[in-house]
């Protein structure tokens, strides 16, 4: 039986207003920051690391910029509803909401480089992209700063610079100046939206997914040490319209348990990888938490082809656990939609 969360989220056929039957375009806005912070020296992280250095400690910097020293947590905040600290690492969840959504997504994501070369250099600095959502993006100038104070404290030991930061459009190319010479620019990014990945791509039932980063997903209570092509669309179904709600105050039309249901016929049909997980310190509790997931390709026969424009928007908002950290991240692979390639 569908639960009532999901009945509160449906909407008709008759409703959705675009070319797929089953959901409308998500009115979700997303930002796209590269960034580039170049070393003093050799500065050595592997590849498992790197949005675990980032992530860590931006949270770290952002907290020292925005809080106030006194404030004992996010409960006695005086800034309680309105703190930009908040709003980035404790959104809380929307009523109404599926209860296996305990924790609502973020409002931004780290891309790190994922090239197998540990070494970073004056000559080949540490690039990386922000993503932001929503409400999020009006943040940015808070992130960039917290950036310049990141890297003047240094990471693994090393201090650094960021020497640039670039909006960028959808195809990667930059379009605004963030960060020049080191120093703010004080514009603002270039606001994006998912019209342009509703598009037929001749409607192809088979296609080989790649996870670049590692993806954890559950299904029926348990993990998934090898995802299931349902298991990849009800949560990626389900952050999409938690993104809306949270950081859009819009509901995402769409109907949910039509959703499932296409995502449940399609098969995995052959799949190469492996689980892998590490750790992570929190320096905030420090307490060790873990990060992990299967690393590798999934080959699905039988998908529904109205299923295709979700999946290309996973591809830019990523899927699973932990994916502020960089996690899910995959890319697909079909001998009948050439265009989707790697951002």
């Amino acid at each position: 039986m569908m639960g009532l969360a999901h009945i509160a989220y449906t909407r008709t056929v008759a409703q959705c207003s675009c070319m797929d039957s089953l959901y409308s375009i998500p009115p979700l806005r997303v930002a796209r920051v590269r960034c580039e912070l170049r070393p003093e020296g050799v500065v050595s992280i592997a590849v498992e690391q790197r949005g675990n250095l980032l992530r860590g400690s931006f949270g770290d910097c952002f907290r020292r910029l925005i809080c106030d020293p006194g404030c004992s947590g996010y409960e006695q905040c005086p800034r309680k509803g309105s703190c930009p600290h908040e709003l980035l690492f404790a959104p809380k969840r929307p009523p109404g909401a599926p209860k296996r959504l305990n924790t609502p997504p973020r409002a931004y994501l780290f891309r790190p480089p994922l090239d197998s070369d540990p070494c970073f250099t004056t000559l080949r600095p540490l690039i990386f992209e922000l993503r932001l959502f929503g409400d999020a993006i009006s943040t940015v100038g808070m992130f960039l700063q917290a950036f310049q104070l990141l890297a003047r404290n240094g990471i693994a030991d090393r201090r650094m610079h960021l020497v640039s930061a670039y909006s960028l459009e959808w195809d990667g190319n930059p379009c605004v100046e963030l960060v020049h010479a080191e120093q703010l620019t004080r514009e603002q990014p270039r606001v994006l939206d998912f019209s342009g990945l509703f598009r037929d791509v001749g409607s192809p039932d088979e296609a080989t997914i790649e996870f670049l980063t590692p993806i954890w997903l559950r299904e029926n209570d348990k993990d998934l040490h090898v995802p299931t092509f349902s298991a990849l669309v009800c949560r990626l179904r389900d952050r999409v319209s938690m993104l809306c709600r949270l950081y859009e105050g819009k509901e995402w039309q769409a109907e949910f348990a039509a959703i499932g249901h296409a995502a449940s016929q399609a098969t995995v049909t052959d799949w190469e990888g492996h689980w892998v997980e590490h750790s992570r310190g929190s320096t905030r509790t420090g307490k060790e938490m873990p990060l992990g997931g299967f690393l590798g390709t999934i080959t699905c026969h039988g998908i529904d082809p109205r299923l295709w424009s979700m999946l290309r928007i996973g591809k830019e908002i990523h899927v699973g656990r932990e994916v502020v950290w960089g996690h899910g991240q995959y890319h697909i692979r079909s001998a009948d939609v050439s265009a989707e390639t790697t951002r």
